[in-house]
């Protein structure tokens, strides 16, 4: 019996040895058409190199029993290191190339491991954020708890069936303070309804746009701003009763003029307020609410999508931190007030330029997965270019390249604006220095890559471009847009006099630009979140905002004087061949741009319109 035992292990252990060398035959045919610097090949080879170890480990200790048995023979011991010896080899090949020391076991999948917490830093930290930041000491990966919060648990960034969306913070309205009571206050302010007054009479020549300018001026303040008694301002959107961190920034914009009155100060500085407050509970979502609304809830539709009391929508749009950076200092630059630079604000600017910092290596670095984009939630491949990531357009639509251009101009200019209000403001030099670091290496990646040399107008600036060569040529109406690159005041050394920018707009405004749509009543810039062929406002507004053209400011006038289907309000978008079909009756970031608009150039639209400007009524 015994006999028979060793011979079963000695057949046993010849057959591992003749499937181990066949192994290792193929593995070094295929080794010879890999690419060793793709990702994939590396996380195959670390695999194989575990596998083949666990194999090594179980024939040594198989060997170590055969020696013990009296039959076994010298002859097959010599053959059994042999394997060895040739697997150990092997495997040191393997180390080299994925430039780690071989793991003791194989390593479980990603959605075998726990589901709270972050994950373990990637080995090579340098080559992800070279001289910037050590791997372990990105904040987005220990996302501390919101202050306010009371939850025990912490945030979520592995994938699974139940979360299919991260990083996620399960927030419930149990776990969470209840919404801050409302202030009855009556807005608008008495200066916001003197400044109406105001332009109204110097439009007396032009009573259609003082009757638009008289509605959307206080828009904002009449139907969508809330004072609440912890000091802060929730601002909704218009007929979507949620606070965009985007809509809201450009909504209270109009009012910066009045800085100096306090009940102005109040509301904006209680907005900036207000989306420090949201940003910690979702510091990659766009949309937040104080509380859940009748129709929502945190059943599994809601937290697959990363959905949590607080925020409201996870698509990872850049231009919203961009804007909360933005509007904090330009309403310092307007106000002259630091009351709002206290240590949260510059809290949630550090998870904030830390986010950036990560999503500069998307790829290899972002905790960021959304159910709605492809590749499990991680979006289109890129390849790092000193650009930044983003996930979705301002129009909530996906990205179709994830280096969108004009979100990244307005990164430079908000992370500029930071820079200056952390230097001066909180004196921390350290801070500053990475900030500016940031914005640089963003700035020449839209140079080195998001700049695209065309025949018929030179160089201009892509849409969006991937890193691996593919770049989408186009404009969408919603700001940040390359129409809007001068509204934000941008200028690159590596465009010291904006001829890329010029160029950019001649182009947009043009048949060239797959957006743009001309139609009997207007022409103007569309986009994909609405009905093919409809001109946004929004983009006739912002090419009057971008040019001092007496000229072509009126044409923008009257351009939006006789598309407002008789409403005297700014719609979303509209038919420009028949303007009584348009989409949102209530958008107040359309209203107060238009604002905006009215008031920056009153000093060209006080004068009377040239002769045959005028728009007649027209019936619904």
């Amino acid at each position: 019996m015994a006999a028979f035992s060793s011979q079963w292990r000695i057949l046993s252990i010849l057959l591992a040895i003749f499937i181990v060398s066949s192994w290792v035959m193929f593995v070094r045919v295929s080794q010879g058409t890999a690419e060793a610097d793709s990702a994939r090949a590396k996380r195959a080879a670390e695999l194989e190199a575990l596998q083949l170890g666990a194999i090594v480990r179980e024939l040594e200790h198989t060997r170590l029993l055969v020696q013990a048995e009296r039959n076994a023979t010298d002859e097959l011991r010599a053959m059994l290191a042999q394997v060895v010896k040739d697997q150990k080899e092997h495997g040191e090949r393997v180390s080299r190339l994925v430039g780690a020391p071989l793991a003791p076991q194989v390593a479980p999948s990603p959605q075998a491991q726990p589901i709270t917490g972050p994950p373990p830093p990637p080995a090579d930290t340098s080559a992800i954020v070279p001289a910037r930041v050590n791997a372990d000491e990105h904040i987005l990966w220990r996302l501390p708890k919101p202050p306010q919060s009371k939850l025990q648990r912490d945030w979520i960034y592995r994938m699974s069936p139940d979360y299919k969306s991260t990083p996620y913070y399960p927030a419930t309205p149990e776990s969470e303070p209840p919404p801050p009571k409302k202030i009855p206050v009556p807005l608008p302010p008495a200066s916001v309804t003197a400044e109406t007054e105001r332009i109204v009479a110097l439009l007396k020549h032009r009573p259609k746009l003082a009757s638009m300018f008289k509605k959307c001026y206080p828009n904002t303040l009449e139907t969508t701003a809330t004072l609440l008694a912890d000091n802060t301002t929730y601002i909704i959107t218009g007929d979507i009763d949620l606070m965009w961190l985007r809509d809201s920034s450009a909504q209270v914009h109009q009012y910066l003029s009045l800085a100096s009155d306090p009940e102005i100060q109040r509301i904006v500085e209680g907005l900036v307020r207000r989306q420090t407050i949201f940003i910690p509970y979702n510091p990659y979502g766009s949309s937040f609410r104080t509380a859940l609304r009748p129709e929502d809830d945190l059943q599994a539709f809601h937290v697959g999508k990363a959905r949590n009391v607080f925020c409201s929508m996870h698509n990872y749009e850049l231009d919203s931190l961009a804007y909360h950076m933005w509007l904090s200092h330009e309403w310092w630059k307007a106000s002259g007030r630091t009351a709002i630079f206290d240590d949260e604000w510059l809290r949630v600017i550090k998870i904030i330029v830390d986010l950036l910092v990560i999503e500069q290596k998307h790829e290899e670095w972002s905790p960021y997965r959304y159910v709605e984009l492809t590749r499990d939630g991680l979006g289109s491949p890129t390849r790092y270019t000193g650009m930044t990531w983003s996930g979705f357009r301002p129009s909530d639509d996906q990205t179709q390249y994830g280096y969108l251009v004009p979100a990244n101009i307005f990164a430079v200019v908000a992370l500029q604006g930071v820079e200056e209000i952390v230097r001066d403001v909180y004196h921390d030099e350290t801070f500053a220095t990475l900030v500016a670091k940031l914005w640089k290496e963003i700035d020449n990646g839209i140079h080195d890559h998001g700049v695209v040399e065309t025949t018929t107008n030179g160089k201009i600036y892509a849409y969006e471009v991937d890193g691996l060569g593919n770049q989408n040529l186009m404009d969408d109406a919603n700001v940040p847009s390359l129409l809007a690159i001068p509204y934000f005041k941008y200028r690159s050394e590596r465009d010291p006099e904006g001829v890329i920018w010029k160029n950019t707009r001649r182009w947009v405004l043009s048949s060239a630009n797959p957006y743009y749509y001309s139609g009997t009543f207007a022409n103007g810039v569309g986009s994909i979140h609405t009905n093919s062929g409809y001109v946004w406002p929004m983009s006739i507004i912002m090419r009057g905002l971008t040019t001092t053209d007496a000229q072509e400011i009126e044409e923008c006038v009257r351009m939006l004087e006789s598309t407002d289907a008789g409403t005297d309000f700014i719609h979303e978008s509209f038919n420009p061949m028949s303007p009584e079909a348009y989409s949102r009756h209530w958008f107040a970031w359309a209203n107060s741009l238009f604002s905006e608009f009215v008031i920056k150039h009153i000093d060209v639209l006080s004068s009377p319109p040239p002769k045959g400007n005028a728009v007649a009524p027209r019936s619904r």
